[in-house]
Order: structure tokens, then sequence, then C-alpha cells
């Protein structure tokens, strides 16, 4: 009711009522639905549903035409909204519709969201190849799919069949199809990968492989020479002829090792081994008169099957090399020069010979 009065000068009154219906309108600004994404692909039963809408109105969410009572929520003043959506399996479309005492307003465009709980096939062919420096090289194939979000790796030190029996060995999805582990202890590891698709789902696990973390040198454990020609058992010293060696490693090699003998002042003897067994291997050299004299020294570097290179050898020995023969320092005759000898009466003449070293037990020269 609205009434209105007049007073004059003299303090008369007239009034004047009215009767006034004030009706209020539904909104009519549409609402705009800002998340999530147009076709958005999810294996959750909810979503959280923002977007803006005309002030001081409500808001309520409809899915495939259904209104939620449970999404009803009012626009704030900056004129925007957040709420819960309810999600069916398959394909959802969600409608914000902004209301008012007096009624609904219009509804927003349609916003399609898709629930996909199938678990998808996992990925397939892992392979693993162990390399030097404790590195193991993964590789595997994704099945058939049409788009995905990457992969998990996952690495234990036994057999597994779920994650929590695993350590994920990636912290983000991974989006190639290969990967190169490095943990931090050698040991035999189990892996298995698995991808996760566009809705979020983690698939199966790959098949099993098993691959070793190696970074361990191998090393000469043992290194025997054995003197097959002239040598001196007292002194140590070896002549001229052939030395057998004996070569014992740490582990089974990729390939022959290689082994040298260098003389004092010489060049190194390269030595062909044979395998004898998987960790021992034989050769031999020869001492010949050009080999230098002096203390020889042995050389040692070998790979792994993996390609790590040690040079270690375990109490490494030498050779006391001796390819000289003795040399007279000194000549001595008596009667000294000049000998006059005759021969009715010949003359006894003695060589005192001085050597630079001692011959053997036995005849003399």
């Amino acid at each position: 009711t609205l009434v209105a009065r007049a007073v004059d000068m003299n303090d008369n009154v007239t009034a004047l009522t009215n009767q006034i219906n004030l009706a209020l309108a539904p909104p009519t600004g549409v609402p705009v639905i800002t998340l999530p994404a147009a076709r958005m692909l999810t294996n959750g039963l909810s979503v959280r549903v923002e977007g803006r809408a005309p002030l001081n109105t409500s808001v309520k969410l409809s899915n495939n035409g259904v209104v939620q009572a449970g999404s009803v929520t009012n626009v704030n003043g900056a004129g925007t909204f957040q709420t819960l959506a309810s999600l069916d399996v398959g394909t959802n479309e969600l409608r914000a519709i902004a209301f008012n005492r007096a009624g609904d307003g219009p509804a927003s465009a349609p916003v399609v969201v898709i629930v996909d709980l199938a678990i998808p096939a996992g990925p397939k062919n892992l392979r693993a190849t162990s390399s030097a420096g404790g590195q193991v090289a993964l590789s595997w194939e994704k099945p058939s799919l049409s788009a995905i979000r990457g992969f998990n790796l996952y690495r234990s030190s036994a057999a597994f069949t779920s994650v929590v029996e695993a350590v994920k060995v990636n912290s983000a999805l991974l989006t190639d199809e290969r990967y190169v582990d490095l943990p931090a202890v050698d040991a035999l590891y189990h892996y298995r990968v698995t991808l996760v698709n566009l809705a979020g789902t983690e698939s199966e696990f790959s098949p099993e492989i098993v691959a070793k973390s190696d970074r361990t040198l191998p090393v000469a454990t043992s290194i025997l020479l054995t003197p097959q020609g002239a040598h001196d058992p007292a002194s140590g010293r070896v002549g001229q002829g052939t030395v057998g060696l004996r070569v014992v490693v740490s582990e089974p090699l990729g390939l022959t090792p290689f082994v040298s003998v260098t003389p004092a002042g010489g060049y190194p003897i390269s030595i062909s081994l044979q395998l004898v067994t998987n960790e021992v291997y034989e050769g031999s050299f020869t001492i010949t008169d050009s080999t230098p004299s002096g203390l020889g020294y042995v050389t040692f570097s070998a790979r792994d099957v993996v390609g790590n290179r040690g040079t270690e050898v375990l109490n490494p020995p030498t050779i006391l090399i001796d390819s000289d023969g003795p040399e007279v320092t000194d000549l001595a005759l008596q009667p000294a020069a000049p000998i006059q000898n005759d021969a009715s009466n010949p003359v006894l003449v003695v060589a005192t010979v001085v050597l630079n070293d001692a011959l053997p037990e036995g005849p003399r020269p």
C-alpha cells in the first residue's frame, strides 16, 4: 500500500491511498559452465562444476535433463559459482540453471562429461637390457588404443602382482615407451609396467621381466706366472723360454680379457688367452734373447657381461726377466804375455776368467 499526504499552511491534510502489486521476475541471464572442459573423460562418479551466472541468483545443475537437488549453490558477489555434480557411467550432459524466488531462468549450454570405468589392457612386450654403471634399459609397447595419458613403471626385488608390493620408479607419468632405470643397489630386479588411459584408469600389469643392476667392476683375483723354460727358483730370475700365465677373474666376462707383460725399458708383450672355465683364462708368452732384462709388470683390463670395465689386479705379480748370458769382465793369463812356447817343452798356461754372473751347478765351460 502506498499512502501520500499533503499538508497546507493551515495544517489541512489530504491523504491519497493506492494499492501496488510488485512481481519479481525470473533471471534472464544465461549461466555459463567454465569447468569441466567439454567432453571431459573421467573414471569418477562426481565432478566439480564452476561457472558464471547473474548476480543475486542461485544455481542448480541438471544431468541428462534431471535436476540434481544436491547441486544447489548461491552465486557470489563476483558472479561466479561452484558446486558438485553426480555422474552416471557413460555420457553425462550437464547444464546450469539460474533461479530465484520467481522461478527458473534459462539453462546454460550443455557440457558433456563421459564416465569410463573400464580397465584398459596393459602394455606388452616388456624388454630389459642391463648395461654398465648399474643401468637397466627398459622398453615396451602399448596396445591399440586411441590415446593414453602415459605409463607407470614398477620395480621390486621379488615377483609381485599388486602396486603395494613394488616401488613406482617414475614420479610423473612416462610419455615414452622406454625408460633407463638406475637402482641404488646392485641386485636382481623384477619389473612390470602399466598404462593410464584418458579417463585416469590404470591398466593391468604387463608381463614381468627380470634384469640385473650391475655396476661392480671385474677384478683379476689372481694372476699366476709359471716359467716353463730356464729359471732360478732361488732368486726368482726367469730366463729365455716360455712362461705360462693363468688368470682368475671375479665374475664372468663379456669378452676375453687383455693381459700384457711389460719388461723394464721394453714394449708390452700382449698375451693371447683362452677360456678354461667361466672365470679362468690361460695363455703364455716367450722370453727371447731380445727381451730386455729387468723387472716386468703385468697389466690387466676386462669388461664384464654388462660392459663394466675393470683394471684391478689383487696382489699383482711381477717377473724378474734375465735374458742375457754371462759376460767376461776380466781375463788373466799365467804366465803373462808374451808367452814363448816350445814344442819340446810346452808351456802350461792358466787362464783366470771373471764373469758378471754366477754359473749354475754342474760342469764348467
